[in-house]
């Protein structure tokens, strides 16, 4: 796999970047697909019903769908694909060629879906009520299989399953967690759905329609909020064992009082949920005349901050892999790992110019060493600083401590020899104020190393 070349951010740091996208291009596709049912759902019981209000609000929801899953839903896809294929190429290029088809067929029912969308709403009092609804149908259905085709890849980067041995891409679409992940974001899909329609809801003028909408609103909320836990309990069970104990470890220091970032994260997932369900249950479910516009505006921020802790989560127990057991989040396959210290990183990366390691360029060569090997989760002042994570440490101990890198667990093994070893722990010594090497210590020269080849295996 080619080592391609690195985007610098800054103190921003590669997951931010990849994760404020993430977590706004989630909460709209979600609701994309969620409206979608409650629009289908709605419109056959107010047709059935004979009952214009609500029709009237539906027309009204459905420009709010359109513009938000056609425009923003569709921008946050693409800055996806183009942020992380400027932060981890390499791991696009191993979800590419291992599901091309799917992909291909994911954008071919995009463009449908995106097709139905206008044509439902551009249809209002110019087909059928009957077929109206049909169309509302239609675009659900086809919506929900764009979901059923991402679901694969995206499970697939946490449990590759069988795939790892065989290879076969059938292995690793339906992959361990592919069922219960689809169920699990089915549900949560519902209460998005139920916090956007409680949002639009509280705008209506009319009272009593307002009422009876928020009061039907908030029951799209309750399923998953019985039936979700027990769901998540299936997806836990089928995540590799490391990464469940992880999970256990972050839920049980809840208790403990020992709060990690994962930890953290998990609690704040559990309390901002609750804390929806309570304002959804005790405001629109059974007091909608008091419900104002600004609890809505709290509960959609609440559902988008969920949703992002959610993402954060699922990435953060995949680490130190962007594909589990397979690619590191550093863009270096696992199989390479098995002779790191005779890896090479300035004989396998073709963009570092140096070819060899002397006094005078020992800072340079590290400094791009730390973007080759480090940047995908730390930057040197800004987020998961090393200024901060190594602070106190002097050289020869950044040095050793290089060497020990999975003992944490979260973090792929230095792919370096010796000499590049030292040059990174240099540079990261500078970063801190460290003092200078050990008298004793001499830095070596290496011969110029051999010109990299190209590959496209994965």
């Amino acid at each position: 796999m080619p080592e391609y070349p690195v985007w610098n951010v800054g103190g921003v740091g590669h997951g931010w970047i990849i994760g404020l996208i993430a977590m706004t291009h989630v909460y709209i596709s979600h609701f994309a697909i969620g409206g979608g049912l409650y629009m289908a759902v709605t419109e056959a019981l107010a047709v059935k019903r004979n009952d214009q209000a609500m029709i009237g609000y539906l027309r009204s929801h459905s420009n709010f769908l359109l513009l938000l899953t056609t425009v923003l839903g569709a921008m946050g896809g693409i800055g996806i694909w183009f942020a992380v294929g400027l932060v981890n190429p390499a791991s696009i290029q191993a979800l590419i060629h291992n599901f091309m088809f799917f992909w291909a067929i994911e954008w071919v029912v995009f463009v449908v879906e995106i097709a139905i969308a206008f044509f439902y709403y551009y249809s209002w009092d110019k087909v059928s009520p009957q077929f109206h609804v049909k169309l509302a149908w239609l675009y659900f259905i086809i919506s929900a299989f764009s979901l059923l085709v991402i679901n694969g890849i995206l499970t697939f980067m946490l449990t590759p399953g069988k795939w790892l041995e065989t290879g076969n891409v059938w292995d690793g679409f339906f992959n361990p967690s592919y069922f219960p992940s689809v169920i699990v974001r089915f549900l949560i899909m519902c209460t998005i759905a139920g916090v956007f329609s409680i949002f639009t809801s509280s705008r209506v003028k009319d009272e009593n329609l307002r009422t009876r909408l928020l009061h039907y609103s908030a029951k799209w909320l309750m399923p998953s909020f019985f039936l979700l836990p027990f769901f998540l309990y299936w997806y836990f069970t089928s995540l590799p064992a490391d990464v469940a104990k992880l999970l256990e470890t972050g839920i049980a220091n809840i208790g403990a009082g020992n709060l990690s970032v994962l930890t953290r994260v998990l609690l704040l997932t559990m309390l901002l949920s609750v804390t929806i369900y309570v304002i959804a249950l005790v405001g629109p479910f059974f007091n909608p005349k008091i419900f104002t516009f600004g609890f809505s505006v709290a509960i959609l921020i609440l559902g988008l901050i969920v949703t992002g802790a959610t993402e954060s989560i699922r990435e953060m127990i995949r680490k130190p892999y962007t594909v589990y057991g397979y690619l590191y989040s550093n863009g270096t396959l696992k199989k390479a790992s098995a002779d790191s210290s005779n890896y090479g990183i300035l004989k396998h990366y073709p963009w570092i110019a140096e070819k060899e390691i002397t006094p005078a360029n020992m800072k340079t060569v590290g400094q791009k060493i730390f973007l080759a090997q480090c940047q995908s989760c730390h930057t040197p002042t800004g987020y998961r600083s090393m200024k901060d994570l190594a602070k106190g440490w002097d050289r020869e101990f950044i040095f050793r401590r290089l060497t020990t890198l999975p003992a944490t667990g979260i973090m792929p093994p230095f792919m370096g020899d010796e000499q590049e070893r030292r040059a990174l722990a240099d540079y990261i010594g500078d970063i801190v104020g460290a003092g200078p090497w050990p008298p004793t210590d001499s830095i070596p020269t290496t011969t110029p190393a051999p010109a990299p080849t190209a590959s496209i295996k994965n």
